[in-house]
């Protein structure tokens, strides 16, 4: 039997390379719904539907690997885990095509599941891996037992089970469909109102959502589905931010930088780390940088003082760029803001020095330079009156 220490290794890297469940049952009368990811737990037949593969698992013989295909068209290996005990592995379920409408339907009785159990039970189902063949979970438990017990090319039985029990085939409710989908496009839509607003709790409870509505396995291969969805979050999380006046400048850098990383993924949990930040990122950008709320001349003003902020900016220069007069400018500016253009500056300019001293290893001298204050010893004095501390102190006092 394998250790914990080996076990937990395998459980993770099968999880994170391909998302494949790895469980370990101590008998066969334990909780198996983590053997079906509780598929089986939301029909009505559940207590008969789980006795039937309480049988299947106490016929198990040590040595032998178990391919079991079971009324849902998915696939889990099954194989006793020592000699001397009745406790065993399984790996799966996996599939190799991705569900469709008729799989579900299939499983599912009209006028016998509550819309939550639906629901539930579609979520569930996408939860499945796919585009995993058989050879590669047969490949998985032969290893699995050379390792543990030295079991050279150990024998294979297949198992087709059949259904014990009756399943009804309904037809599809249109109406129903429309509502889910209806459902997804709400909670796309609180989503970028919360990219929108910065409310960064809020964006991340709604991102979760798309993670376990079923969207994330529209394509066969799991981590090519996760990636393409979080492509498209990446590109409404942009016009989100862009809708609230957020220079165009700043929204394309943060998306292209998390486009590039996400083509660098290899795994779908690397993938789920980058959608959180990305909402978190964008949340931050829409809280500096929005200019929301304010009048067109107040806007423009805005923006031109975020993409020049490491030049001079005095209400001379932002006026000649923004073809307006110096004194118009800044009586303006109090009027909408209730800040200085002074403070206003000052305060974008440690905004985005602490950007730089939290995610990079520019020295504050150059971060000092880069955000248009090259004289360290005053950019050290603007950061200590924003922050209450000085740019190294608060380099140290980050998170991690």
């Amino acid at each position: 039997m394998l250790n914990q220490t080996a076990f937990d290794l395998l459980r993770k890297v099968l999880r994170e390379s391909l998302g494949l469940p790895l469980q370990y049952f101590d008998s066969p009368d334990a909780d198996l719904t983590k053997l079906d990811l509780g598929i089986r737990a939301q029909m009505q037949e559940a207590d008969q539907l789980y006795a039937q593969l309480r049988q299947v698992a106490e016929k198990l013989e040590f040595g032998k690997i178990l391919l079991m295909r079971d009324l849902f068209r998915q696939t889990t290996v099954l194989l006793r885990a020592a000699p001397d005990t009745a406790a065993f592995y399984s790996i799966g379920p996996f599939r190799w095509m991705a569900p469709d409408a008729d799989d579900f339907l299939r499983y599912q009785e009209k006028g016998g599941l509550t819309q939550v159990q639906s629901d539930t039970m579609n979520y569930l189902f996408r939860r499945v891996p796919v585009n995993i063949s058989n050879v590669t979970g047969i490949s998985i438990a032969k290893n699995l037992l050379l390792f543990a017990y030295g079991l050279v090319d150990p024998p294979v039985q297949e198992l087709d089970l059949e259904p014990s029990v009756s399943l009804p085939t309904p037809q599809e409710d249109i109406a129903d469909r429309a509502r889910r989908i209806a459902n997804i496009y709400q909670h796309e839509e609180k989503l970028l109102a919360y990219i929108a607003q910065g409310n960064e709790d809020k964006a991340l409870e709604e991102s979760h959502f798309f993670v376990h509505s079923g969207m994330d396995q529209r394509l066969k291969n799991r981590v090519l589905s996760n990636r393409s969805l979080c492509y498209t979050a990446n590109s409404l999380f942009c016009r989100a931010a862009h809708s609230v006046g957020v220079h165009p400048l700043y929204c394309d850098e943060i998306s292209e930088r998390f486009a590039r990383r996400l083509e660098l993924c290899t795994t779908s949990q690397q993938i789920l780390e980058i959608n959180d930040q990305m909402v978190r990122e964008y949340c931050a950008l829409c809280r500096q940088y929005t200019t929301q709320g304010y009048s067109p001349n107040i806007q423009k003003v805005m923006q031109y003082i975020q993409i020049h902020l490491s030049q001079e900016l005095t209400p001379d220069t932002i006026a000649q760029g923004v073809s307006f007069s110096p004194g118009y400018i800044s009586r303006l500016f109090k009027e909408e803001t209730g800040s200085s253009l002074g403070a206003y500056i000052a305060a974008r300019r440690v905004e985005v020095a602490c950007r730089l001293l939290e995610s990079s290893t520019m020295t504050v001298r150059e971060i000092a330079s880069y955000v248009g204050i090259p004289d360290w010893n005053y950019f050290t004095k603007v950061f200590r009156k924003e922050k209450g501390c000085t740019p190294s102190q608060y380099r140290k006092k980050r998170p991690g």
